[in-house]
């Protein structure tokens, strides 16, 4: 071989592996220029997700604000003379005083679309009762008074224990899951718990 056609080898070699690299620095090049957008989009969507997740708890404290004092308001208007003539037995389907408080439990019902059932409960013999609820008779989801709900007892007395209103997380029972507001009866006179006003949403 001779002296320029080595010379013409080396300098294409040279130049294949100049282009090599030329073509690596490209490809290094494209890599960053497609990353940067993707980043930025990633860090777009993070920043939305936590500002979702921030707005929905704000809501969801405002919105369980609002259901305690919607709750305590209709409680104060039911009269606490009525409720202490309730038995919590199905005597109490001929006293005036239930049907009263049925006839305002149905009212709140059929006019507030967010909340499905209103009712009152109490205690006897150591199990939680129905008082009353919003429920017309012929409704599968009727419950008559003196019908135990053993499922209530942890939480009737937590609010015997705690006085205080209490909004519980979405929990199920024989009638479905519900997020419930709950809210302490108390005598006028006495100052003693009597019951239990209760809203499921």
């Amino acid at each position: 071989m001779s002296v320029n056609e080595d010379m013409k080898s080396e300098k294409n070699g040279k130049l294949k592996k100049s282009g090599q690299k030329h073509s690596a620095f490209e490809v290094m090049k494209n890599k960053r220029v497609i990353a940067v957008p993707v980043i930025f989009t990633v860090i777009v969507l993070l920043m939305s997700a936590l500002y979702l997740i921030y707005a929905w708890n704000r809501y969801e404290k405002a919105a369980a604000s609002e259901a305690v004092a919607l709750a305590q308001s209709l409680n104060a208007l039911l009269p606490d003379d009525n409720i202490a003539e309730l038995t919590g037995s199905p005597e109490d389907l001929n006293n005036p005083a239930y049907n009263e408080l049925k006839v305002n439990l149905t009212s709140l019902i059929n006019v507030t679309d967010s909340i499905r059932f209103a009712y009152l409960l109490t205690e006897k013999d150591g199990c939680v009762i129905m008082l009353i609820d919003s429920e017309p008779s012929e409704s599968p989801d009727y419950s008559p008074p003196g019908q135990e709900l053993p499922e209530a007892n942890n939480i009737y007395f937590e609010i015997m224990r705690k006085d205080t209103t209490i909004i519980t997380e979405p929990t199920q029972d024989r009638w479905g899951t519900w997020v419930s507001v709950l809210v302490p009866v108390k005598d006028m006179s006495s100052g003693d718990m009597i019951a239990i006003f209760g809203l499921d949403y």
